[in-house]
């Protein structure tokens, strides 16, 4: 296993472990070709801002309390208010207009009235989202956590928020070169000296598999190592407002060692230029979205890796079109994604 430190034990100095980031780490245990995707693209802290759930205007709500609720709320009601005058105001003006200048002219000065309807819809649209979340965050069962549980427990996020939990974003990624280890959740809960990391999930089904435990357990590793914090579990979210407690147990960091120790040795491999990592055999690259294929636009479709863009293994499908994907393109081979196989240019395994 790599040292975690850069102490002098006599005359012999330990070296540091090679740096990994979480994001890459939890990719490997999904699949080392993911992994290694995933470091070449930059994507190393896998922030997953985009497409994350319920959002409008690009606001995410998880991270409001009762009180922004209210607030919001009580504004966007004097703001019905004033686009109700509005609307008043212009449909008193059209209908005059027409009457006594022209129906032309009627129609011309109808046009804010449009304007207005249009924010009108926006806004009550908006108070209709809010007021769903707040009504989430208002019925949502109280609960107890209980920090020395070692089992898995879904619940309502808005309970979570409710039993006290501030969500946060975190400024900067953890980082520690003793432990040879990065990253940045997506966000973190705090309550007393409580972090909790808080990680997403945006693709596939509502379920957690190895790579969440090991990326769980590596946030809370770099949470209690750079803060004066206890990390006892993490949070998986779903993008219905579920989420999944799991418990950073002795179990799961002997995961992440393992997860660490196998990366480093396939890192320390490919440097010397002595392997790749291995073709997996099961069905995992049916929802992968490396492996996802994609029309061929020269110019425009090309993966990049490294800052580079590389040439496009090339496919053509049954319905003339040429399809390629990052994964092909980056290993030569077409991997078996569900859409590949629908396309015929893969196979399954």
């Amino acid at each position: 296993m790599d040292s975690s430190s850069n102490s002098h034990s006599g005359n012999r100095v330990f070296p540091q472990p090679i740096k990994v980031g979480v994001h890459v780490l939890s990719e490997h245990v999904f699949c080392p070709r993911s992994s290694e995707l995933t470091r070449l693209s930059g994507d190393d802290f896998g922030g997953e801002e985009t497409n994350l759930g319920p959002r409008l205007d690009g606001e995410d709500m998880h991270h409001w309390d009762a009180y922004r609720f209210t607030e919001y709320i009580k504004e966007q009601w004097k703001l019905v208010r004033v686009w109700l005058i509005g609307l008043a105001a212009a449909l008193v003006l059209t209908f005059v207009v027409w009457q006594f200048v022209s129906t032309f002219m009627g129609l011309v000065v109808s046009l804010p009235a449009f304007y207005i309807v249009d924010r009108l819809w926006d806004t009550l649209r908006s108070l209709l989202i809010k007021y769903r979340a707040f009504s989430s965050l208002s019925t949502a069962p109280a609960i107890q956590i209980d920090t020395e549980s070692t089992l898995k427990r879904v619940l309502s996020w808005w309970s979570l928020r409710g039993d006290g939990f501030d969500c946060q974003l975190p400024a900067e990624p953890y980082r520690s070169a003793e432990l040879g280890l990065e990253g940045r959740p997506w966000r973190t809960l705090t309550k007393g000296d409580l972090k909790i990391p808080v990680i997403r999930q945006h693709r596939g089904d509502r379920a957690w598999y190895p790579k969440h435990v090991v990326r769980i357990a590596a946030y809370c590793r770099l949470i209690n190592h750079c803060e004066t914090a206890n990390a006892p579990f993490g949070v998986l979210l779903f993008d219905n407002y579920e989420c999944v407690l799991i418990p950073n147990t002795p179990d799961a960091q002997q995961s992440l060692d393992r997860a660490l120790q196998d990366i480093r040795h396939l890192i320390r491999e490919q440097e010397r230029g002595r392997t790749l990592p291995m073709w997996p055999t099961d069905n995992r690259c049916s929802g992968c979205h490396w492996g996802e294929p994609r029309l061929y636009v020269p110019g425009k479709s090309e993966t990049v890796l490294n800052g580079n863009s590389i040439l496009a293994m090339q496919c053509k499908a049954d319905d003339n079109k040429i399809y390629h994907s990052s994964c092909g393109d980056h290993f030569g081979r077409v991997p078996p994604h569900a859409d590949a196989i629908a396309l015929k240019i893969a196979e399954k395994n």
